[in-house]
């Protein structure tokens, strides 16, 4: 590993400390997506619409996505994949098949609040012959909470937390900063970067080699602890046109860090983990 390596990954590490444990004495989480189709950081767009009372205002908005990802988190080797994108939310209430099912208790012009519900999806040990002798991780049900505040008509910052149940073990924390700017007309950019954070049981599903597995897939014992799991950065354009369809253009940067990076899984895979897409959305 160069110096230039070093430096980096430390400023990473450091940073992601530093916002995972600082946006909730801001007051926390999530802001609203480019395209206004809303990701896990605003679940039910933006705290001023949700403070609204009176009738219903329902939202819909149905589409697709093609996404480039790692065939696991840790990967090496990529695949296309399609992904739904449906969402529906009013005042009170959201279901998406990107964020789960959610409500507003708390609900003020800059700050929104509330319980989630969510599924995290497993990990097929034949995604990938680094995987063979692993097993497959099942997927399950998570359950948790999240906290969004717009402090700056540009600037929204958040957090989401959610426990696993059933077969999905741990606990995840994940905070996030978003920028919004409109460039021309109907075009807008954002940029979002975050971080996560996972309990030992939750690295120990995806990241841990026990000694079974280590027989099965040569692997070396690993038995990792809890920490930030990785940082991210992520820029997108979404252009909006005909007044109800958005498409949009993504890349996601990915650094695995602390135990998940220390894992002999990712160590014969990568630690820099690369996501990019295209979507087109109905909205209604």
């Amino acid at each position: 590993m160069n110096l230039f390596t070093s430096f980096r990954n430390g400023c990473l590490t450091t940073a992601a400390a530093l916002f995972l444990f600082a946006a909730p004495a801001l007051a926390q989480e999530e802001t609203p997506p480019a395209n206004g189709q809303n990701n896990a950081a605003y679940p039910t767009g933006s705290p001023a619409e949700n403070a609204e009372g009176g009738a219903l205002r329902h939202h819909i908005s149905i589409g697709a996505a093609g996404v480039v990802k790692p065939d696991f988190e840790g990967a090496d080797s990529y695949r296309v994949r399609p992904f739904p994108l449906v969402t529906y939310h009013n005042q009170y209430f959201f279901i998406s098949t990107t964020r789960g099912a959610g409500v507003n208790v708390l609900r003020t012009p800059t700050m929104t609040a509330g319980p989630l519900v969510s599924y995290r999806f497993g990990r097929d040990e034949n995604n990938s012959h680094l995987l063979r002798g692993l097993g497959d991780v099942d997927g399950g049900m998570e359950v948790g909470g999240f906290f969004n505040w717009q402090f700056h008509p540009r600037f929204g910052t958040g957090i989401r937390a959610l426990h696993g149940t059933g077969n999905a073990e741990g606990f995840t924390a994940d905070a996030n900063l978003t920028y919004n700017q409109p460039l021309v007309t109907d075009l807008n950019f954002m940029l979002r970067t975050g971080a996560q954070f996972a309990s030992e049981d939750y690295n120990e599903q995806f990241f841990g080699i026990t000694e079974r597995q280590s027989r099965h897939s040569g692997y070396d014992e690993y038995s990792p602890g809890s920490g930030i799991k990785h940082v991210s950065v992520s820029p997108m354009l979404n252009y909006r046109f005909f007044d109800n369809y958005t498409a949009g253009v993504f890349y996601e940067y990915k650094r695995l860090t602390g135990p998940a990076a220390d894992s002999p899984i990712v160590e014969r895979g990568d630690a820099n983990q690369h996501s990019s897409g295209v979507s087109l959305t109905w909205s209604y």
